[in-house]
């Protein structure tokens, strides 16, 4: 049954298509014979025809309805060589990272048999951060090779989130491109069909950018800050708005926003921050964020500068953006009898008496060893005390083999006969037909001192001996010319001894069972931080004790409880003995709300356990257990080698009392340094309010995150990037979170 075609034509500059939808195809027409339409009437076989096709097309529809649902989708061809080629355009030079970058993508078509694009564009933008497509003006066509091309362009801004190499997957695009053509009645008609192109992939690279200052927000791109009042006469008493916008193009996704600013304490904050703005795209924005404070005293005040630290792009350098500082004169309130719609809060109480007095001078810390190197040095008695162990049971076994003497036998008759057969001097002659009858009643394991041929039982070797015999103790009886010979002949028939049986070694008589208890329990030791560690310089300022005591201490001065609490409990870790450190830690974490340990956080040293760590601190634990571990290695070394008799059992009271101190030295030492968990490494930080622990390094909404952080939680610095940080915990989750909410244990 023949496929009837059902067109439709599509306007196109210049030129005019036929879609083919689908349906069933109509063979080109017959040669005029029987039964045809006469040549002489064109137009009514040209209706006949469209009427045909109408009615076709309907049919078609109608089926193609009815079985939308059932029928899966069409595979789509690819196009055919040198119709279609899609590539990516990169920008003139590489993008520094977080930087927002222009990216391209043309597709290059045959101008003949391109008809118009179909569908969305596909593609997967991972690992960048995307707007939407937009179309480009269509290019003038243009001869290429003999045939007429044209370029059909999209654009899109990206951001990388990470420096280095990147891999840019292909994009597809469905177009509509001339398949075929057939003829009518005189007219060609061109079929049109769906093919999916394909573009080539691309690697641009992100340039790293430059080491950052401490002030470094993670905002990259070209920004603007502004600073503004609602009231240009404040009076005390009188609430007035101070709003700071941020607007400009750049990574929005990639820092907090607007920064904060500072506010004398003649100021109160009314409520919480209010933040408003427009976004005319995903990198384009104007964020406001306004506070509410009311003046508690008249005077003259300066609010301001607002200041933040951003990376120029274009320039390739950081540079500060700011606010300037606005200068308020505050008037008095008038008075009145009738209540304030705000009442200030009383002046700030005096600090508190239970606070420790501020420390002078400065206090030295030393940052306890990094993971790899702590965990390495665990591992080394139990490796350590293997090898001795492997080492003594191979020479216990090699000593006891039984077919050692044999081998060594074997190596010598050798030796001999091969110096018999160059025909030496009489004496040495006699001297090595003795030693070959030596070797050779070991050999063949006779088993008695002065053997007599008599005793041995292979015929050959009787021969051979009674010859030897008559040679040594005969007179003139010389030693057959082919005796060398046959004694080489008999010895290579016998073959070789047996080889020495590595499995010899694990047999119980070559193992000490004491040695292998020993070895299960050192392995069965867990090793409190077993990560890869990235080793970082510890500065001298935040490895002074004396100075994060001062700083906790001030923050509690000013009832900032959850900053006073990290500073505090950084300065007790660092330096645990001392009583003002143990105060203010203990007061600042009662007043902060910290959980201490059991909840991620630093041990308290109020219950037992953190008595226990307090007494040395991270550094000095590492240091009891090295030594401990020395010890064990010495003990349980000594107690082997008396079990295999190589020192005088009366060292086994050395042995037994080094392994025993060791032991229980070891797993103090290993116990105070796991109580301080994540905290005893120097990548260790600490959040000091609650915060959101994030899969991306980018302001995702909290819901998303992947847990929220406590404050006074500790974990491990990871990894950074634009003002994040990656964070490790304990419990071996991890993500990113902003570094301004982290404050470093042992240094940047």
């Amino acid at each position: 049954m023949a496929r009837p075609l059902a067109r439709q034509t599509r306007l196109h500059p210049g030129k005019a298509a036929r879609r083919r939808s689908a349906g069933h195809a109509v063979p080109a027409p017959a040669a005029p014979g029987p039964g045809t339409a006469a040549p002489g009437r064109p137009d009514v076989v040209r209706r006949l025809l469209a009427s045909l096709i109408a009615l076709a097309a309907s049919a078609a529809t109608a089926a193609t309805a009815a079985t939308a649902a059932a029928d899966p989708a069409p595979i789509v061809p690819p196009p055919p060589p040198g119709v279609v080629s899609g590539r990516f355009v990169l920008p003139d030079r590489p993008p520094w990272a977080g930087e927002v970058f222009t990216l391209g993508l043309v597709w290059e078509v045959d101008w003949d048999l391109f008809r118009y694009l179909e569908g969305d564009l596909g593609w997967t933008p991972d690992p960048l951060v995307i707007e939407g497509w937009t179309r480009a003006p269509l290019g003038q066509p243009r001869p290429l090779a003999g045939r007429t091309v044209a370029d059909l362009g999209f654009t899109t801004r990206a951001v990388s989130l990470a420096p280095g190499s990147i891999t840019l997957q292909p994009a597809t695009q469905q177009l509509q491109i001339v398949t075929g053509a057939y003829e009518t009645s005189g007219v060609t008609i061109a079929t049109i069909g769906p093919v999916l192109a394909r573009s080539a992939r691309a690697t641009p690279k992100i340039r790293p950018l430059p080491p950052a200052p401490p002030t470094f927000s993670g905002a990259v791109g070209a920004f603007v800050l502004a600073s503004t009042f609602d009231k240009s006469s404040p009076e005390v008493g009188k609430p007035m708005v101070w709003t700071v916008t941020l607007s400009g193009t750049g990574n929005w996704p990639g820092f907090g926003g607007v920064p904060s600013r500072p506010l004398p304490r003649a100021f109160d904050v009314v409520g919480k921050p209010r933040q408003s703005g427009a976004t005319s795209s995903l990198f384009e924005r104007s964020v406001a964020e306004s506070i509410t404070i009311v003046p508690r005293t008249a005077g003259s005040f300066t609010l301001g500068p607002v200041e933040m630290t951003i990376f120029d792009p274009q320039a390739g350098r950081y540079r500060t953006i700011a606010a300037p500082a606005v200068a308020l004169v505050i008037k008095p309130g008038a008075a009145s009898s009738r209540q304030p719609a705000y009442t200030p809060e009383p002046e700030t109480a005096p600090p508190d008496a239970r606070l420790p007095p501020a420390l002078t001078g400065v206090g030295h810390a030393r940052a306890p060893l990094p993971r790899r190197v702590w965990s390495t040095m665990l591992l080394l008695p139990g490796v350590t005390l293997a090898l001795l162990w492997l080492g003594l049971a191979t020479h216990c076994a090699v000593v006891t083999d039984p077919d050692r003497a044999a081998r060594r036998a074997d190596a010598r008759l050798r030796r001999t006969l091969s110096i018999l057969a160059s025909g030496p001097n009489e004496p040495l002659r006699r001297k090595l037909v003795r030693d070959w009858q030596r070797d050779a009643g070991i050999r063949l394991n006779v088993g008695h001192a002065a053997p007599t041929p008599g005793i041995v039982r292979e015929a050959d070797w009787a021969q051979l001996w009674d010859e030897a015999d008559r040679h040594l103790y005969g007179v003139d009886m010389p030693l057959p010319a082919d005796w060398p010979t046959r004694a080489g002949a008999a010895l290579a028939e016998r073959g070789g001894p047996p080889r020495f049986a590595v499995r010899r070694i694990l047999a119980p008589a070559n193992l000490c069972p004491m040695a292998a208890v020993l070895l299960v329990v050192l392995a069965s030791l867990p090793a409190p931080l077993g990560a890869a560690d990235q080793s970082r310089r510890s500065t001298a300022a935040a490895l002074d004790w004396v100075g994060q005591y001062n700083r906790g201490r001030a923050a509690a001065e000013a009832s900032n409880w959850p900053m006073a609490a990290a500073h505090a409990g950084i300065a007790w870790v660092q330096a645990p003995r001392s009583a003002e450190t143990t105060a203010l830690w203990t007061l600042a974490a009662r007043e902060a709300g910290v959980a201490g340990r059991a909840a991620g956080g630093l041990p308290v040293p109020n219950d037992r356990r953190g008595q226990l760590t307090g007494l040395l601190p991270p550094l000095g634990w590492q240091w009891v257990a090295l030594a401990g571990a020395l010890l064990v290695v010495g003990g349980y070394g000594t107690l082997l080698l008396v079990g295999f008799g190589h020192v005088p059992r009366a060292a086994m009271l050395f042995g037994v009392a080094a392994a025993g101190i060791g032991t229980i030295g070891g797993g103090i030492g290993w116990a105070g340094v796991a109580c301080y968990g994540a905290s005893a490494a120097p990548d260790a930080a600490i959040t000091w309010r609650q915060v959101a622990l994030r899969p991306l390094p980018v302001e995702t909404p909290e819901p998303d995150a992947i847990l929220v952080l406590a404050p006074g939680t500790v974990g491990h610095r990871d990894a950074g990037f634009l003002g994040w940080s990656h964070l490790t915990l304990a419990d071996g989750r991890a993500g990113w979170v902003r570094r301004r909410e982290l404050v470093p244990v042992w240094g940047p």
